[in-house]
């Protein structure tokens, strides 16, 4: 399969991994696993209208504080990244490497948020029960 994808020696499975890490990394922890923790776990106990408006503070302090800084250094690793793959690959290799471990690291990233939501649904479950026995005793 990896021959196929154009991804035949050691060194391009490596950079592939590299890729698909870095894709599901952006797919559910920036854009799916993070909103929903902070409405079902952080923000649980207020009603909706503070927890939308906590989360908008929230996200407009992490923007300010953080966002700018961590958008640096990914963008900084994916210097390195993008500069790896030509070195490992043939001229002619490049683009169905890189478009095959696009499509892969979307795909994995994909994976990866479902198998998020279902710990984040199982967390969820037993903080419940454990208030619910808490609360009952």
């Amino acid at each position: 399969m990896w021959g196929r994808l154009g991804c035949g020696s050691g060194p391009l499975r490596a950079w592939a991994r590299y890729d698909r890490a870095n894709s599901a990394f952006a797919t559910t922890i920036m854009a799916a696993f993070l909103p929903v923790y902070c409405s079902t776990v952080v923000a649980r106990d207020l009603g909706e209208t503070t927890a939308t408006a906590y989360w908008g503070y929230t996200t407009a302090l992490a923007l300010a504080l953080v966002f700018v800084v961590a958008n640096i250094g990914f963008a900084g690793a994916n210097v390195f990244y993008e500069a790896l793959l030509p070195s490992l690959a043939e001229e002619n290799e490049i683009d169905r490497v890189s478009t095959a471990e696009y499509a892969l690291g979307y795909l994995g990233g994909g994976v990866l948020a479902v198998v998020d939501v279902a710990a984040g649904r199982s967390l969820a479950k037993a903080a419940d029960e454990a208030m619910t026995s808490k609360a009952e005793s």
